[in-house]
Order: structure tokens, then C-alpha cells, then sequence
């Protein structure tokens, strides 16, 4: 991608771009924390709840351009779509549930991206692992800004958590569009992804399938309870929509989420690292099937649907890594983004945020937290990418760094806790 003789000052400058970027993007989302979501939370019990929604999601379309702006518009990232006339008006008009392959890191982005594209901004909302929420800064704002269903694997606590979420924004009609990968975990190389990547493809045998090649197989059990969430808009006379949508990300024409038992560079999970790396080499596409399904009902066979689905999904992967395209390539077409209204909101953060610290005679501290921001965000990537074997994880900022040092601890955790009961056994 780069002249060999300029390698390292070019990925030293790329990885200094990429950190940069990310803390700008944190020190924005900080900022509409601080200033307006504490605000509003606290004026929550003087005006209620629906003051509180619809307040929220004002700040989650001034905060989006902080998402956006760099991936989409700095790095050239694009994203292709087939009905998108379809999208704008009627996936957008009312609640939807999209069940997304877990093909990346950043599927959560690409969700935000389409929800904010064209003349109607629809609210997004996803269903992800609990530690995202712990995560400093982006992960808060997801939890106490947009109210993301958070949940812990384990379904009897995560089904009450679901309904109450739903049910929740039902009382205030506020719509949204729910984001979601059944697959739930993202396999990366080591022992442990292989082992489940292996037990994913036996339970494809098992159920009279080919192993998936391309995408793992999905979860289904707290289906039922998100399907409230569309099926609330059809009670009221409105028809809610439940998409299946198969993402595939690419570079320079060639699969990331390519076949499972590849190994990197062969497969990789794009993160937020690897679309910042669009600003000087080749951008991260991601083009989007979509397939209207009929919504669950208490009759469904929900195991028996996702799983004929996932193979439908596994088989387009097949195609687009075969031929670079997914079938009927004409159909797609490039959503492009705003670049005057993303890169706009992007400075008027800035401007807000020095603009004030001016005001109170902080401007150099301000510049000083900046910087620190960056530093901090440089050094825990860093590391974690260290601890992790090369490999980034940065779904959100600091994951990589956080999660590398929790999984490195469980590991020895388990290691001991394995001697333990070994010593056990033969006592």
C-alpha cells in the first residue's frame, strides 16, 4: 500500500492520524456529556420522561457528526445499498429490528450511518455486550444517552432487561431502529476463537446444515423479546419492519470478513482503527443486502428461520468473496455522506468547546486535556494492541486496551483455577 522506503514514517503517521482522530472524537462526545446530557438527565424528574427521549434524541443528532465525519467523510469510507428509496420511506418510518452478521467491530457505525442518512434522521438504538457500556466516554454515552440494551449472555436476566427497554420507549412513542448481531461474539485467532468457530460449524452439521464458512451461527432465543419492538408499531395500525441484512466490508476490492478459518491478513474484523486508515491508503467500503422478513410471532420457529437465514447470508458472503461483489452489483448504490453538514456539526463542537474555555480563561487547559486525551488514548491502544498480539479491538475507544487486559487476566485466572482442580482430582 505504501512505498517500502517510507513504510514506518508513513505508519507513524498514519497510527498518530488514527489516534488523533479518535480522541477528537472523544473529546466531542465528552463534551455533549457533560454539558447536556447531565442537564437533561437531571431535568428528567421535573418533565418527564418523554421531554427526556425527545431531548436525547436531539443531542444524539448533534453528537452523530462526531462519528461520522472523520470515517466517512476525512477517509473515503463508503457504504452501498440496494432499495434505498425503500430505507427513507419505509424502514425509517416507523420502529424496525435489523439483524445484522457480525462481520466487523464497527457494525454498530454503519447502523448510526444509515439511520442519520437522507432527509429523515432515525434513531438508533443496539443490543450489545454489557462491558460495552463500562467503556469510558463513547460506552457511557451509549448507556445514558441512547439506551442501548446491554446484555450479559445469559438469557433469563437479559429477556426482562429487553422487554423493559422496549416496553420503555413504547410509553413515549419514540421510534427507533434496533441494531443487532445474533451472532453475538466477534472470533478473532487465537485457541479459544477456533474451538467455537469449530463448535458453531458441528452444530451446523447437527442441524442438517454445511458448516458456515463465512458467519457464525446465530443465537435466537431473545429474538421473541425484541420482536415487541416492531410489533407494537403493527397493534397501532402502522407496519413495523424486520430486516435481515448481510454486511460485507471490503478494501481495495478484496473481502475483510472473509472465510472464518482464514487468519489475518486473510480475514480480518474492521474496527475503528482500520477505517481511519482510509485517509491515506485504500477506504473501507461496506455494502449492505437487505431481505425483508415477516416479523416473529409466539408460533415462529425462530431456530428454524436464523438459521435458513444465516445460510442465505453465508452463501452471499461466498459470492462477494468469490467475485468481489454480491449478485446483481448494479442494484447497489453509494450512499454518500453530507460533507457539509457532518464536517459543520464536526467544528461547531470545537467551537463550542474553546469558545467557552476562552470565556472562562481555560483555553491552554483545555488545550492540555485535549492533548492529554490524545495521549492516553495512544498509549492504551498501544499496549492493549501489544498484550493482543498485533491485533486491534477498538469497537469503541479504549476497548482494545481494556479488553486485552481482562482477557489476559481471565486467561491466568483460568489457568490457576484449572491447576486447582486438576490438584483436586488426583489429591
Amino acid at each position: 500500500m505504501f512505498p517500502r522506503n517510507n513504510f514506518f514514517f508513513v505508519k507513524l503517521a498514519l497510527d498518530l492520524f488514527c489516534h488523533a482522530g479518535i480522541a477528537a472524537m472523544c473529546i466531542c462526545v465528552t463534551m455533549d456529556l457533560v454539558l447536556f446530557a447531565l442537564p437533561i438527565h437531571l431535568l428528567y424528574y421535573v418533565l418527564g420522561e418523554s421531554f427526556f427521549r425527545n431531548a436525547m434524541s436531539v443531542l444524539i443528532d448533534w453528537t452523530t457528526s462526531c462519528v461520522l465525519c472523520i470515517p466517512f467523510s476525512w477517509c473515503r469510507s463508503g457504504v452501498y445499498i440496494q432499495e434505498v428509496d425503500w430505507i427513507e420511506n419505509k424502514m425509517k418510518a416507523g420502529n424496525s429490528l435489523v439483524l445484522a452478521n457480525h462481520g466487523s467491530r464497527i457494525d454498530w457505525i454503519i447502523g448510526i450511518y444509515v439511520g442519520f442518512h437522507g432527509r429523515t434522521h432515525q434513531r438508533v438504538g443496539f443490543v450489545c455486550e454489557g462491558l460495552i457500556q463500562y467503556m469510558p466516554i463513547v460506552g457511557w454515552y451509549r448507556k445514558l444517552v441512547c439506551e442501548d440494551c446491554f446484555v450479559m449472555r445469559s438469557f433469563k436476566q437479559d429477556a426482562k432487561r429487553i422487554t423493559d427497554n422496549v416496553e420503555s420507549f413504547h410509553r413515549t412513542n419514540t421510534t427507533r431502529m434496533i441494531f443487532l448481531s445474533p451472532e453475538g461474539v466477534v472470533c478473532d485467532y487465537g485457541e479459544r476463537d477456533l474451538k467455537y468457530i469449530n463448535d458453531c460449524r458441528q452444530f451446523c452439521t447437527e442441524q442438517g446444515y454445511e458448516p458456515f464458512d463465512y458467519v457464525l451461527t446465530p443465537r435466537y432465543k431473545g429474538l421473541t423479546c425484541l420482536s415487541k419492538h416492531i410489533v407494537h408499531e403493527m397493534l397501532n395500525g402502522k407496519k413495523g419492519e424486520l430486516m435481515s441484512t448481510t454486511i460485507a466490508y471490503s478494501r481495495g476490492g478484496k473481502l475483510l470478513n472473509s472465510k472464518l478459518l482464514y487468519t489475518y491478513p486473510a480475514r480480518q474484523h474492521a474496527d475503528l482503527y482500520t477505517i481511519y486508515q482510509g485517509i491515506l491508503g485504500e477506504p473501507t467500503n461496506m455494502h449492505l443486502h437487505i431481505n425483508v422478513m415477516p416479523p416473529f410471532d409466539e408460533d415462529s420457529d425462530i431456530k428454524s428461520i436464523m438459521m435458513k437465514d444465516y445460510e442465505r447470508k453465508n452463501e452471499l458472503l461466498k459470492h462477494f468473496h468469490k467475485h468481489g461483489h454480491y449478485p446483481d452489483p448494479e442494484s447497489y448504490i453509494h450512499i454518500p455522506p453530507n460533507h457539509f453538514l457532518l464536517n459543520t456539526l464536526f467544528a461547531m463542537h470545537f467551537v463550542v468547546l474553546f469558545g467557552l474555555a476562552s470565556l472562562f480563561g481555560k483555553a491552554q487547559t483545555m488545550l492540555n486535556i485535549c492533548i492529554g486525551v490524545f495521549s492516553l488514548i495512544t498509549f492504551c491502544h498501544t499496549i492493549g494492541n501489544l498484550i493482543n498480539g498485533g491485533t486491534s479491538m477498538e469497537s469503541v475507544p479504549f476497548e482494545t486496551g481494556i479488553k486485552s487486559i481482562l482477557i489476559k487476566f481471565m486467561a491466568k485466572h483460568s489457568q490457576h483455577k484449572s491447576k486447582a482442580t486438576d490438584g483436586d482430582k488426583f489429591a
